[in-house]
């Protein structure tokens, strides 16, 4: 068990006076121990190694359209839809014209690494429409 002082603690009254306040307090770090969630701490489309959880998602991903694989750069990269995701996840042709490989493909992998997945799906009206 660890006790700490802290130095001052200053207080301003109405009166524009102000005083000091020694306070001091005890941090217990045998007691209340509870496991951190694997949800936790995690990865962003990639990064498998020593991760528990994986989440796909940002920017290419809310313009994914899952039926042919393209996504939009959006204004990270002149407004262009293409096969960015597909490529960047290793997936060649003609695999990459099948609906869902870019999840499918996610999925297998972080499985495979034995980590939590999260996967965002796409509702914000529109998807990218051709790569």
């Amino acid at each position: 068990m660890k006790s700490i002082q802290t130095f001052f603690l200053p207080l301003i009254f109405m009166g524009g006076l102000s005083a000091q306040i020694n306070v001091t307090y005890t941090i217990n770090a045998n007691t209340g121990y509870k496991k951190i969630s694997p949800f936790i701490f995690g990865s962003c489309n990639g990064g498998y190694t020593n991760t528990n959880f994986m989440r796909q998602g940002g920017n290419r991903i809310t313009g994914y359209n899952w039926e042919n694989n393209a996504s939009n750069a959006g204004q990270d990269y002149l407004h262009q839809s293409d096969d960015y995701l597909p490529w960047i996840s290793g997936i060649g042709a003609p695999q990459n014209d099948m609906p869902g490989t870019v999840t499918e493909a996610f999925v297998d992998t972080a499985n495979a690494h034995g980590a939590f997945t999260a996967v965002t799906l796409q509702m914000a009206g529109y998807v990218a429409k051709d790569k």
